[in-house]
């Protein structure tokens, strides 16, 4: 029985992939971005900023925090949602 080869060169040739399924992947890595910069700087920049990192004792900060995440997110995926808009 011969296996099929799956060297990862090869599962990554993003020539292979379909452009809509190449725009998920893109969307997908964009997301993964965001979160995980929003939370390396939830730990590093609100105890730089002096600010615990509980949502208890810092409510505000943690909520301004996340707003501006939100902004972030909006801005960053303004197209994807003008794109699913238009169809």
């Amino acid at each position: 029985m011969d296996l099929p080869n799956l060297n990862i060169l090869n599962i990554l040739d993003l020539k292979k992939i379909n452009p809509q399924t190449r725009q998920h992947l893109w969307v997908l890595v964009q997301i993964a971005i965001v979160w995980i910069v929003s939370y390396v700087g939830y730990y590093v920049l609100l105890p730089i900023l002096g600010e615990t990192t509980t949502y208890n004792n810092s409510p505000i900060a943690a909520a301004l925090y996340y707003v501006f995440w939100t902004g972030v997110a909006i801005i960053a995926f303004w197209p994807v949602y003008l794109i699913t808009i238009n169809n």
